[in-house]
């Protein structure tokens, strides 16, 4: 798949392999945006651990590559509410005032 420049098909077998920082990576290097809440809900079924591990790493970057709310939305549909309260923990800790809403949708849980 990376001879034949298939970004898609190269991003889920990273995917399906584990390699999430490897899709971060090549998608930047091939200016392709993958819908990361789709391969975010694919992780998210097979292994929450690694699921919250990915979410992680797609609010790293400043601007997200996922919104914030998309990605607690994953988490809340499987019912995930500590990986979900440990996600917003570390990716509301910048106190932006237009992560309100998501501060009190914390505070909530």
């Amino acid at each position: 798949y990376l001879r034949a420049n298939i970004p898609q098909k190269v991003i889920i077998c990273f995917a399906e392999t584990n390699q999430f920082q490897k899709i971060v990576l090549y998608a930047k290097k091939v200016n392709y945006t993958p819908d990361y809440i789709f391969l975010l809900r694919n992780v998210m079924r097979g292994n929450v651990e690694n699921g919250a591990s990915f979410a992680g790493m797609l609010v790293q970057d400043d601007p997200p590559l996922a919104d914030i709310e998309s990605i607690t939305n994953v988490f809340m549909e499987q019912n995930l509410i500590p990986q979900c309260t440990s996600f917003l923990l570390d990716a509301l800790k910048h106190n932006k005032p237009e992560e309100g809403h998501l501060q009190t949708r914390l505070l909530e849980m």
